[in-house]
């Protein structure tokens, strides 16, 4: 847990903030108090070991306001950086309106405690639809809004700037009947204003949630390939294999 902070770039890693989707802000929805702890990468180069790790703490409550805190080291970015950044980021999520299946879900994410970079606040507005019925036993989570900074704007090189005009995303999460002995298939996708990222999530026992993905889909033939090979300079917009694991910390009303 221990990072040396230098540059800046990429931080939202995969699966390290509040929500179910993969880099997009969501909600959890659920209004119990559960606490969760987890760890994720973003695998960008085998060869040459290139990744962004997190370490990260959600949490929910029984009023629909959702927290969490990561810490994250970000991608090298080229051989002529010595360490890449590492920030430590609190995030905020609050239901504000809930009527039957829809949602209206509100937030402030990326707030620096400590980096040598810019503080660049994310402010989104979400909404969700929860529970649709798309018969078999096969059920989906959706959700479109805006958002501000890092969420539509957080490339892996450094220099390339914050977007601070809101953009558009969407998430769509759909639980399937498959696999049932590890809580059911999950199948994730999300657009966050610069690419798409898919993923899939499995229950092992019952408080391990396993997950694992590709960011940037859309540029996989990119995969495991380097902008330079010369200085080892990686692209902004690489796809990256991203794994994430959460533990459920067991509390005393727990089920």
């Amino acid at each position: 847990c221990f990072f040396k902070t230098n540059l800046y770039s990429h931080s939202r890693i995969a699966f390290s903030r509040p929500g179910v989707f993969i880099r997009t802000p969501s909600s959890l929805i659920q209004k119990t108090n559960k606490y969760y702890i987890g760890l994720s990468t973003e695998i960008i180069n085998l060869d040459n070991k290139i990744s962004s790790k997190s370490i990260h703490f959600k949490a929910t409550s029984a009023n629909g306001f959702e927290y969490g805190i990561a810490y994250s080291q970000r991608a090298k970015t080229s051989t002529l950086v010595e360490m890449p950044q590492a920030d430590f980021s609190f995030h905020f999520n609050k239901e504000v309106y809930s009527n039957n299946n829809f949602i209206i879900n509100v937030g402030i994410q990326d707030i620096l405690y400590h980096s040598q970079g810019d503080n660049q606040v994310s402010a989104f507005l979400s909404l969700i639809n929860k529970n649709i019925n798309l018969g078999n036993q096969y059920k989906l989570q959706s959700a479109v809004g805006f958002g501000t900074g890092k969420i539509n704007s957080d490339s892996y090189d450094y220099d390339s700037g914050i977007a601070q005009a809101p953009d558009f995303f969407a998430g769509l999460k759909i639980y399937t009947p498959l696999f049932k002995k590890f809580g059911g298939l999950k199948i994730l996708a999300d657009y966050d204003g610069a690419g798409v990222n898919i993923a899939a999530g499995l229950a092992p026992t019952e408080n391990i949630y396993l997950k694992l993905g590709i960011t940037h889909f859309e540029n996989i033939v990119k995969f495991n390939t380097l902008k330079n090979k010369t200085t080892e300079t990686i692209y902004d917009n690489s796809p990256g294999l991203s794994i994430g694991l959460d533990f459920t910390i067991p509390t005393k009303d727990q089920n």
